[in-house]
C-alpha cells in the first residue's frame, strides 16, 4: 500500500514499498509522476514514464 501523501516543505512525499515498484516493473531511470488533490491530499493519478518508449502507461486512482 502506497503511504499517504506528507508535506515536506513545499514539497509532498509518498512512500511507495519496493514489492509495488517492482509489480509495476519500475527500473531505475524510470520516473513515475503522481498528482495529487490538494484539499483532500489523496492520490489522483500517477503516471508511469518507462526509460523504453513501448512500457510507459498511466494508473487512475479514485
Amino acid at each position: 500500500m502506497i503511504s499517504q501523501p506528507v508535506k515536506i516543505g513545499d514539497d509532498t512525499a509518498v512512500v511507495i514499498p519496493s514489492a509495488i515498484l517492482a509489480q509495476l516493473g519500475i527500473r531505475e531511470g524510470d520516473t513515475l509522476e503522481i498528482a495529487l488533490n490538494k484539499d483532500k491530499m489523496e492520490i489522483k493519478k500517477m503516471v508511469l514514464k518507462t526509460s523504453t518508449p513501448t512500457c510507459s502507461e498511466d494508473i487512475e486512482e479514485n
